[in-house]
């Protein structure tokens, strides 16, 4: 670990460095007072993330592109296609892990630069799937070591210049490579790196790797504090919603405002268990927006490619009961545009061929769909 009074004093960017550690240890005192363990070199993505956060910046797309020209086998990121690994390629990669594993302990930073000196390496987002499987075997048959590779996981993460540096510490972290010392300065490592709109999916494996309640906790955090859209998505619908204020908040907050991602709305539906709410009858103001928002995604929310049906409300049988409590409950509520939008979505699910017209439910909710759209 380097020795922080040593390294500011050394450095010309001492100032930001303060700037940067005293925002740091604010966030994680708040928590638990664990002091920082290890400081992030000015030129590390880390420390660019946590300096524009400690002045209340947005991180943008594309921020860090530049930057993958520098690490191993780089590809194009907008391609569909994915980049040919060969098996030397990977068995490099591979060799280099076991090298991690017998030395990474005594230096985990001099193997994070070693890493990114290496230009013959394949991406770390080409060989994902096939490299944590790898590791799992490893990890089950004890073969690595996993202080040492747990070290240069957070290093990678913590002094990491390029997105696939850091790309590759997520990765060993998501193969059970967590550092033995994890502490809350680690996870706070973690939630800074997912405000990187590139590093999102990734980081929220390492996430899912961690203690299960530290882990809810981050994901709820980071669930409230993102902008909407699919990286925001990517931690609410692995939120656990037993805890009543989870279940509260996926019900009036899970959606993005426009709906947005049809399977997003289908998680804040059960996990908010808004059916169970409506039939109550005594939503809030806050919880009628929610349900507003959770019945525009699944009526026309977004679609994954390869979706077996053509809207969210197809995909369970609940659905007509669901529409038709929902029009009851909006009823007396004013006519604004987004509710006659949804409305009108929720309106042409009842002409899908999936349906038959003897269910319970059906006549009745499309009926009172048309009666308020009428009216």
């Amino acid at each position: 670990m380097l020795n922080v009074k040593e390294y500011m004093q050394s450095n010309p960017q001492a100032g930001e460095i303060a700037e940067v550690m005293e925002w740091c240890l604010k966030q994680v005192s708040e928590n638990s007072g664990v002091m920082l363990m290890s400081v992030p070199s000015p030129d590390s993505i880390l420390f660019r993330v946590q300096l524009r956060l400690s002045r209340g910046q947005d991180i943008p797309a594309g921020m860090f592109e530049a930057d993958t020209s520098h690490s191993p086998a780089a590809h194009d990121a907008g391609s569909n296609a994915a980049p040919f690994v060969s098996k030397e390629s990977l068995k490099r990669l591979k060799d280099f892990i076991v090298l991690c594993s017998e030395a990474g302990a005594e230096n985990p930073v001099g193997m994070v630069y070693q890493y990114e000196s290496m230009t013959d390496l394949p991406d770390p987002v080409a060989v994902w799937d096939v490299m944590r499987r790898w590791l799992d075997t490893q990890k089950r048959k004890q073969t690595l070591d996993q202080n040492s590779l747990g070290q240069v996981a957070a290093q990678m993460q913590i002094q990491g210049r390029t997105l696939n540096t850091v790309r590759m510490g997520l990765l060993l972290m998501a193969g059970g490579y967590a550092p033995v010392w994890l502490a809350d300065m680690h996870v706070c490592t973690l939630e800074h790196l997912s405000y990187v709109p590139e590093l999102y999916p990734w980081t929220c494996e390492a996430i899912l790797k961690l203690p299960w309640e530290t882990m809810q906790t981050l994901l709820f955090k980071l669930a409230r504090e993102l902008p909407p859209g699919e990286r925001r998505t990517c931690f609410v619908v692995r939120l656990y919603p037993g805890d009543p204020e989870v279940q509260e908040w996926l019900l009036c907050h899970g959606c993005d405002p426009d709906g947005g991602d049809g399977m997003l709305a289908y998680t804040c539906m059960r996990s908010g268990k808004l059916i169970g709410r409506l039939k109550s009858g005594t939503l809030t103001e806050e919880e009628l927006t929610g349900a507003d928002r959770i019945m525009h995604g699944l009526a026309l929310g977004t679609m994954h490619e390869n979706s077996p049906v053509d809207s969210m409300l197809d995909a369970f049988s609940e659905a007509d009961e669901l529409i038709w409590r929902y029009v009851m409950a909006i009823r007396e509520q004013p006519m604004a545009p987004y509710r006659k939008e949804t409305l009108e979505g929720l309106l042409a699910h009842f002409s899908s061929k999936r349906h038959n017209e003897s269910m319970k439910w059906t006549m009745k909710a499309r009926d009172a769909v048309i009666s308020l759209l009428e009216s």
